[in-house]
């Protein structure tokens, strides 16, 4: 378990479970996941505890233009979790709110080119064509009922255990 300071808040997070059930191709697809657990402490080492906590969760290029491939938003009641949290990304819970259309099992293909829109990335063009050994970024942003604005947890890499995904298929298939 890793402690990030970041604006004040006190972040600890162990980072990137996956989730993956083979019961059949179908199911195996519909339920391939990251999970992204935590601890979210405020300035004062009080926990956020609010009844209503939004996060935000972007997986991105692991390139320096940082491109978005997948967000997906969630909200929980942390009220009485001591700052602790637990996200899965693709179970259903929580809401796509990119433009990508990209599955989770394509955001984590390092085969092909990937055509992302220049305006979500830091820099460049949008076009991402990664090298077999390429993981991605995994950025979460937060905020509770009292917070006027977004409060990125520090980028996180997510490597090897989610190419899993990438394991599953054979050429693409």
């Amino acid at each position: 378990m890793a402690t990030i300071l970041g604006r004040g808040f006190i972040f600890s997070s162990c980072l990137i479970t996956l989730t993956v059930v083979a019961i059949g191709q179908a199911t195996f697809a519909s339920n391939s996941g990251v999970t992204y657990q935590g601890r979210i402490l405020k300035p004062n080492g009080e926990a956020l505890e609010g009844a209503n906590v939004q996060f935000r969760m972007q997986i991105r290029t692991p390139n320096g233009a940082s491109c978005l491939m997948y967000e997906e938003a969630q909200a929980l009641d942390m009220r009485n979790s001591k700052g602790n949290f637990s996200l899965t990304i693709n179970d259903g819970s929580g809401s796509r709110i990119d433009s990508t259309a990209l599955t989770l099992d394509r955001v984590f293909a390092n085969r092909g080119s990937f055509n992302l829109n220049p305006s979500t990335c830091n820099s460049g063009s949008g076009s991402y064509t990664p090298n077999e050994s390429d993981g991605r970024t995994l950025l979460v942003l937060f905020k509770d009922e009292t917070m006027s604005s977004w409060e990125p947890i520090p980028s996180q890499k997510i490597n090897f255990v989610p190419l899993a995904f990438e394991s599953k298929q054979v050429q693409g298939f």
